[in-house]
């Protein structure tokens, strides 16, 4: 890439186009995208760039669209990017992004897309850190009461996926959580947790 900025603004532009609605059709225009920008978002300037032309927007438009390897590709250039700080003030600003991330989790169709999911999460735990846990906690109570379900049941269900990166990252998003929690919600979680995955 010899012009970041330039290659950055098309990328954004296609993924646009793409995610419209008479466009959605295009699957292996998107797949092609979004398997190039798992490479592309590792180099600095393209993925500031890339932020900057509102790709991560773009990019969330294609994972709530699409399925399968599509959107595993897709979720792991957007978990790649998450290490820019300008990643880091859109999600500040979007939280609604987190809600349907968490969405995306539950009901996942392949084990990358809920390995990326569950990185995703950690990740914005790790760097939002109280702020973050706080935002994934109101995603999963807003699952919880429109699911008539008890708070972290799926969360916990997952652990039990036979896939060994699902589970190892399910636990350690919990473990994010609950250090990043105040002491009182700490507990009132631990036990949530305990009595549905027990």
């Amino acid at each position: 890439m010899k012009n970041c900025s330039l290659e950055a603004k098309l990328i954004v532009s296609l993924l646009e186009e793409l995610s419209s609605s008479s466009k959605i059709n295009s699957g292996d225009d998107i797949k092609k995208i979004c398997f190039k920008l798992i490479n592309y978002v590792t180099v600095d300037i393209f993925a500031e760039e890339f932020i900057s032309y509102e790709g991560i927007k773009r990019l969330v438009d294609i994972i709530l669209i699409t399925n399968g390897n599509t959107r595993s590709y897709a979720m792991y250039a957007f978990k790649s990017l998450l290490v820019y700080m300008n990643s880091i003030q859109y999600m500040k600003e979007n939280p609604e992004v987190i809600f349907k991330m968490y969405y995306i989790l539950i009901n996942y169709d392949n084990i990358k897309t809920a390995e990326h999911a569950l990185g995703i999460f950690i990740l914005i735990c790790d760097f939002m850190k109280e702020e973050g846990a706080k935002i994934i906690c109101e995603a999963i109570d807003d699952f919880a009461k429109k699911n008539n379900s008890k708070i972290f049941k799926e969360l916990a269900l997952i652990i039990n996926d036979e896939s060994i990166d699902v589970k190892v990252n399910a636990m350690t998003l919990i473990c994010f959580i609950l250090k990043y929690s105040n002491e009182k919600v700490k507990v009132i979680k631990y036990f949530l947790l305990k009595f549905v995955a027990g």
